[in-house]
């Protein structure tokens, strides 16, 4: 009986993966299995050893002896072809880098085309602002054209940048006080399109309205630097205006309603101001300061002023009419108004003369108006006239009065008042100031606490004369 050689000419060659393979990378092992017999003697003086492993490091022939179980012998073999590594070279180092920087892709290897790999590292970019300060081994992977890897790796540095803490700046009016800019580490910078004084004082003085971009770059030992941002915005003043009409008034105005200020809904102040209204009476004589004061939605403050000048009423005197004047006596003109230039009033008065037959028996009241002519404030004085019947008919019952003294200070003595039936002291605007009635012979009256000027002494609204407190 003739037997048949055992098939031998198979080897199967399989890495670890159970691919079937003929060529290797450097470093790597494979197994080789043979087929069709009981022994099998591999070259290599190992003896029933199926599956072989190999791992040559240069390309290798395995040749193989099959014996199957009728004793027949036949021999295979196949060659494993080894591939050298890629050879990997760093022309720089990794180095030491800020926590801050921004990501990137080392060219440090070649040859070019690999993968990075390692902590903080994501599709081959480092990105330092997920790393902590430290080392950290980074490997660089290349696999060429047969498929073989090689690796390097390199120590990268992550230093800290500082920490700056740029203390918060709020919105400010223009023309406000100067800040001081804080910000820490001590030793940083700020950088900006504004004036600062000193390096780090702002102004609103000299910083006009508008937004003003700051940075602070501050540095530290390790080269690492950081910057902080902020906008500080100075807001505008509001526009004021004021302008005063009237901005001349006389003292017997007693009060005028402030509202020329603008913009609307702002406050006014000043000597004689309350509530929105200027009142002379608590002002007094003269040429006073008003202020108009704004306060914007942004509580910005601005203010306008305006001068307003109060004018003192003219100091006139209507000096007394020289009597007795009858009822006959020839119309007269008028001439005891000072200062000249006035207007006369009252009964029997007409553009200036005074006609007793026009104004009747009796006692009358006459005016004397007078206008300043640059002021324009008016003032006036008053006087009596006695206008008795015709002349000779009526004896005058006044002639043997005394009055003194006069100019008076504190004490006004009136003798010889006979057939007087009532008595009466007038300011001079006309104010009643005493009165009695039925005095005795002699009288005294207290004007201490009189104002100086003139004053008019009334007898029976017949018969009036003058006097002066001083």
């Amino acid at each position: 009986i003739v037997n048949p050689l055992p098939k031998a000419e198979n080897i199967i060659t399989s890495l670890a993966t159970g691919n079937v393979v003929q060529k290797i990378c450097n470093g790597e092992s494979v197994k080789l299995t043979a087929t069709g017999g009981n022994n099998y003697i591999w070259g290599v003086g190992l003896i029933n050893q199926n599956p072989l492993t190999a791992n040559p490091s240069i390309t290798t022939t395995y040749t193989v002896t099959v014996t199957d179980a009728n004793g027949c012998v036949a021999n295979t073999s196949a060659t494993l072809t080894v591939n050298p590594l890629p050879v990997i070279n760093l022309i720089g180092k990794l180095g030491s880098v800020c926590n801050n920087a921004n990501p990137f892709i080392p060219n440090i290897a070649s040859p070019s085309g690999g993968n990075w790999s390692g902590q903080g590292i994501s599709n081959g970019k480092i990105y330092p602002a997920s790393l902590n300060a430290g080392k950290y081994p980074e490997t660089y992977t290349y696999t060429d054209v047969n498929g073989c890897s090689a690796s390097k790796t390199d120590t990268l540095i992550i230093n800290s940048s500082p920490v700056i803490n740029f203390t918060k700046i709020d919105p400010m009016c223009e023309g406000a006080n100067a800040i001081q800019l804080l910000a820490t580490p001590i030793w940083g910078t700020f950088i900006t399109s504004a004036k600062l004084t000193n390096g780090f004082i702002f102004d609103p003085k000299i910083n006009k309205a508008g937004n003003y971009n700051v940075a602070y770059v501050a540095s530290n030992s390790f080269g690492c630097s950081d910057t902080a941002k902020q906008t500080i915005v100075v807001n505008p003043l509001p526009n004021v205006s004021l302008t005063l009409n009237p901005n001349h008034i006389c003292a017997n105005v007693n009060d005028i309603t402030l509202n020329q200020g603008s913009p609307a809904g702002g406050v006014y102040s000043g000597e004689g101001v309350n509530n929105g209204k200027f009142y002379s009476s608590l002002a007094g004589i003269g040429t006073f300061e008003i202020t108009y004061t704004v306060t914007d939605q942004n509580s910005c403050t601005n203010k306008a002023t305006d001068l307003l000048t109060v004018n003192p009423i003219p100091n006139v005197l209507f000096n007394q009419i020289v009597g007795p004047i009858y009822l006959n006596t020839p119309a007269f003109e008028l001439n005891e108004g000072i200062p000249a230039g006035g207007i006369y009033s009252g009964d029997g008065v007409v553009a200036g003369w005074f006609n007793p037959a026009s104004a009747g028996v009796g006692q009358h009241t006459l005016t004397y108006t007078y206008t300043h002519p640059t002021t324009g404030c008016i003032g006036s004085s008053l006087s009596w006239v006695t206008v008795l019947g015709f002349n000779g008919v009526e004896e005058f019952q006044f002639s043997n009065l005394e009055i003194f003294p006069n100019p008076v200070k504190d004490v006004l003595n009136i003798k010889g008042i006979k057939n007087i039936s009532k008595i009466e002291i007038f300011n001079s605007i006309g104010q009643k100031i005493f009165e009695i009635n039925n005095p005795k012979s002699e009288i005294q009256i207290l004007f201490g606490n009189y104002d100086k000027g003139l004053f008019i002494i009334r007898f029976n609204n017949l018969y009036s004369t003058k006097i002066v407190k001083e």
